[in-house]
């Protein structure tokens, strides 16, 4: 069968069944018909939106590995919620390789933060550094700290104590001490994250200026105009460049304070 004539078939189907119907259809049916990556990339590169999505959500019922990861990997960053159920449901089947099961147990875990309410996902993060093992899934735990240092402030410092020791964990959790510490509610947070920048570790520059390019105060133009200016014969090109990046950022989103 053409790859043409697959793509067809499939949109054909996609339009007249149901979306559990089809689930149903697609899970005996995929394999059979395509057990080769290299075709469903290319139906994946030819469809758009709507379409692409309920490929990929197709590929998470494929017993072929190589798809499953693609379409896993996919929905996990995109964050596509509408693959829960399916994914769920494979869990539940039990007819997964201890690895699709390890890797889809944390895309379940990671797109049901993104269905948690904005208020409660510091808990949720902190409910998963206490239930989930660090050992068997550090994936996860990487991608915990990065979100619960943007997310906390320096009262929530005591959380990541239980994985200290863990040598993985040593470097991202100094960064998210460091800006966990840097978001201290009783600071001024604009000097804060202006002291923040003098860091000698580029991922915290990084982080300062990406923080304060989100804040409307005089004192982030004046730093970052200052910066900027300075920055073309002290800095190097890509640090220049992150630089001009926050800059124009926060000239864009808050014009009013850039006299004209």
């Amino acid at each position: 069968m053409s790859p043409l004539i697959f793509r067809l078939f499939w949109i054909s189907l996609l339009f007249s069944f149901s979306t559990s119907a089809l689930f149903s259809l697609q899970a005996q049916t995929l394999p059979k018909v395509s057990n080769r990556l290299e075709e469903f990339l290319e139906i994946l590169r030819k469809a758009k939106g709507d379409e692409r999505a309920g490929f990929y959500e197709m590929g998470l019922n494929s017993d072929h590995p190589l798809i499953y990861y693609h379409s896993l990997d996919w929905v996990i960053h995109q964050p596509h919620i509408r693959a829960l159920p399916i994914m769920e449901s494979r869990l539940r089947s039990r007819n997964l390789s201890p690895e699709a099961a390890r890797l889809t147990h944390i895309g379940v875990l990671r797109l049901h933060f993104h269905t948690t309410n904005e208020e409660l996902r510091l808990e949720y993060l902190k409910i998963l550094l206490e239930r989930e093992n660090p050992h068997e899934i550090p994936e996860l735990f990487h991608w915990i700290i990065q979100l619960y240092s943007a997310l906390g402030s320096s009262g929530d410092l005591g959380e990541l104590t239980i994985l200290d020791g863990i040598k993985e964990f040593t470097k991202p959790l100094r960064f998210a001490r460091e800006r966990l510490q840097a978001q201290n509610p009783s600071k001024d947070l604009v000097l804060s994250y202006i002291l923040t920048y003098r860091s000698p570790h580029r991922e915290m520059r990084s982080w300062a200026l990406e923080r304060l390019s989100q804040i409307e105060d005089r004192r982030v133009a004046t730093f970052l105009t200052r910066l900027h200016r300075e920055s073309s014969l002290n800095y190097g090109l890509r640090e220049w460049m992150k630089i001009q990046d926050a800059l124009l950022k926060h000239q864009d989103r808050f014009s009013d304070l850039y006299p004209e």
